[in-house]
């Protein structure tokens, strides 16, 4: 959820920029998206790891992919305790 509020911010942006412009829907899919990258990148990241450990799971792999496994397993973890 905060990753699409961020992108609905950046949107809400792009497009108030652009009022008053003859042409607002000029470049509007690309503008976007080159912002929301940097947003998506890190989030997407952490959501691919756990893929990664199947050997025929096709992308790069982290240089330590058993530590960031470990790692996430850990948050994880933590997150149960809190939500009991």
């Amino acid at each position: 959820m905060t990753v699409a509020a961020k992108e609905a911010v950046i949107l809400r942006d792009i497009l108030a920029d652009r009022r008053g412009s003859p042409y607002p829907l000029d470049r509007l899919m690309e503008e976007p998206m080159a912002a929301i990258d940097p947003v998506i990148d890190n989030v997407w990241g952490l959501a691919s790891v756990p893929d990664l450990s199947y050997p025929d799971a096709r992308g790069q792999r982290p240089h330590d992919l058993n530590g960031a496994l470990a790692y996430q397993s850990q948050v994880n973890q933590a997150a149960l305790l809190v939500t009991r």
